[in-house]
């Protein structure tokens, strides 16, 4: 897991896809986020923009993903995200191949709040709780990118 600013992303050129996300949402302009899905590199890097209520902690699950890295960047708003080693949680159905997620229940290790300009990265292994409120519920506005992971 990475948590960092934008500010930050010339750190990360020797990671070139997270390095080309990064460059695209340093990019936005709050006022005309995409409508529809985006690719960034073909069907290998995505972006949608997103705009959930966050609720409390209990309301929200652990997810996590095999095929794909996923970077949650706040636009607007305050979001929390939790994170654990998907290897430390207990699985909450079976694995959904075809969507690429599974579910999870368990502790949390840490919680990250999101400021705009803030973005998490979250690999394979690291099960995350998006849509976390911090002081009450609050309308958000990200950007959500995936990257497919390759082997």
């Amino acid at each position: 897991m990475i948590f960092d600013s934008l500010a930050n992303s010339d750190n990360y050129r020797e990671m070139p896809a997270i390095h080309l996300a990064l460059k695209y949402l340093k990019t936005l302009n709050p006022d005309k986020l995409p409508v529809e899905p985006l690719e960034l590199d073909g069907k290998s890097i995505t972006a949608v923009a997103k705009a959930p209520k966050t609720r409390p902690m209990n309301e929200c699950r652990f997810e996590a993903h095999r095929r794909f890295i996923d970077i949650h960047c706040t636009i607007e708003g305050i979001e929390g995200i939790a994170i654990r080693d998907v290897a430390d949680l207990q699985s909450a159905g079976d694995f959904d191949i075809s969507k690429d997620i599974g579910f999870y229940t368990g502790d949390h290790h840490a919680i990250a709040y999101l400021h705009p300009g803030q973005f998490m990265v979250c690999f394979p292994e690291d099960a995350h709780k998006p849509g976390i409120m911090q002081d009450g519920p609050l309308q958000v506005s990200k950007i959500l990118v995936k990257i497919a992971v390759t082997h």
